[in-house]
């Protein structure tokens, strides 16, 4: 598979969803004038990730205080002079210097940063090759590159980069806010005060206050991908985890999730292997037929059951779910819940106004879509 194009005409977000779910093994080149990224997949999930002249893996470990300025450097000695090239997390291992554990953090936390990094461009190039895994660390020619053992979920790093965001905004508007707060305390000081006044409370209800901010955010999504991936962000606010489906002729099939831990194998891709009939009875075809949202226990049944059993053998107090309607028809089904605790679901009156505004703003891509190919054929 090539793929090659322009970040004005696709962002990275979708770019990295069609590789997680086409499970490409390769390296994905950005260019931009801020530097170059490069990002390896693994069978679609991210092993590694650096940008020139950035931090690299050593000054991560260095930073977080688990391996000492001589242990890298002797790692590293030992790495220029062995043949064929060993890892660095290798070479780190045999000296003792650190654990298998601490090299995974390391890694994780560059890729994290990488991808918050590279996220945000909304200019430059890419280029994604197929290649050999076992040969990708040594096309890169970077002394300190270890890969990731298991990946990262592209889901969970663009949610978190999201979620890194969206905080650093809450930050700025915080701060914003005490100001005014102060102004309005000298305001008041300065006032005398009323016999009949009484203090008003302020209701805070998260669902409200991030529904503005993601409807702004959703005018300048490309598609379905991005569409989806911000409706699981927004439930990542206010459940503990949530599973994606999309909606097909016969069945309803997983898309993608946050939150779900498995002790063994991924669980993105456990979540695509579910499959869920539609002519059978089930809580998804329930909420697709009814096209309204749902919050509520899940009663017991064949499908529902098997729903359960995929996404971790409990069932949660309350669950949540709702259809994305796109042209008169529902494409998608978002499921949360609040597992492994067992406490209800926060408000999602904001939640459902959101995925109910992704389905028209989806609806009004495709029209564009069909209009912009009428008007090449003409």
């Amino acid at each position: 598979m090539s793929l090659e194009g322009k970040l004005e005409d696709l962002g990275l977000s979708d770019i990295f969803q069609i590789l997680n779910l086409s499970r490409r093994t390769g390296t994905l080149t950005i260019r931009r004038k801020e530097g170059k990224g490069l990002i390896v997949f693994n069978h679609g999930q991210v092993v590694y990730a650096s940008i020139e002249d950035k931090k690299k893996l050593g000054r991560y470990l260095l930073e977080s205080g688990i391996l000492s300025n001589e242990s890298l450097e002797d790692a590293l000695r030992i790495q220029k002079t062995s043949s064929p090239r060993k890892l660095l997390g290798h070479i780190l291992l045999g000296l003792g210097a650190i654990t298998e554990e601490q090299i995974e953090e390391g890694i994780k936390k560059q890729i994290k940063d990488v991808v918050e990094d590279l996220i945000t461009s909304v200019s430059g190039s890419f280029s994604f090759e197929l290649e050999d895994y076992s040969k990708i660390d040594i096309k890169i020619d970077d002394p300190e590159t270890v890969f990731l053992k298991n990946g990262l979920s592209t889901q969970f790093l663009l949610l978190e980069s999201a979620r890194l965001r969206d905080e650093e905004k809450r930050v700025d508007v915080e701060s914003h806010d005490d100001f005014q707060e102060d102004e309005e305390k000298e305001e008041i000081i300065s006032k005398p005060v009323s016999a009949t006044s009484a203090p008003v409370e302020k209701a805070s209800r998260k669902d409200l206050s991030l529904l503005t901010a993601m409807i702004e955010e959703l005018a300048g999504s490309s598609g379905t991908g991005e569409a989806t991936l911000m409706v699981l962000r927004f439930a990542s606010e206010i459940m503990n985890r949530a599973v994606v489906f999309i909606v097909g002729k016969d069945a309803v099939r997983g898309l993608g999730q946050f939150g779900l831990n498995f002790l063994n194998g991924s669980a993105d891709e456990r979540v695509r292997n579910i499959q869920i009939p539609l002519n059978e009875a089930s809580i998804i075809k329930e909420i697709i037929e009814k096209r309204i949202s749902y919050k509520g226990e899940i009663t017991h049944g064949k499908w529902n059951d098997y729903l359960m059993s995929e996404l971790g053998d409990a069932y949660p107090l309350e669950a949540f779910i709702s259809p994305l309607v796109c042209g008169g028809r529902v494409i998608a089904v978002l499921y949360g819940d609040n597992l492994p605790r067992k406490n209800k679901i926060e408000d999602t009156e904001g939640l459902e106004a959101f995925i109910r505004v992704a389905g028209v703003a989806l609806e009004k891509t495709v029209l564009e879509k069909k209009l912009r190919e009428i008007k090449s054929v003409n």
